[in-house]
């Protein structure tokens, strides 16, 4: 399903120990685009960050990495 499986001229995208064509690289549950949007791959699927909270209503602040330092909180 969309992995490319003749030779791609141009822009390839690599993921998921696969090549692409950035338009078949798609959201498996939405079809929306990923090659420059982003994804995540949940339940061996590659899903939009968006289709991702809306299954699983988790909380997007929890999706991006920390960086930098860190403040722990003393009492």
């Amino acid at each position: 399903m969309g992995v490319a499986e003749e030779f791609v001229i141009g822009r390839v995208i690599k993921a998921m120990n696969s090549s692409w064509h950035p338009n078949c690289f798609l959201c498996q549950l939405c079809d929306a685009p990923l090659a420059d949007a982003g994804f995540i791959k949940s339940a061996g699927r590659s899903v939009t960050i968006v289709t991702y909270i809306l299954l699983t209503r988790a909380a997007p602040i929890m999706l991006w990495p920390i960086i930098g330092q860190s403040i722990i909180g003393t009492k």
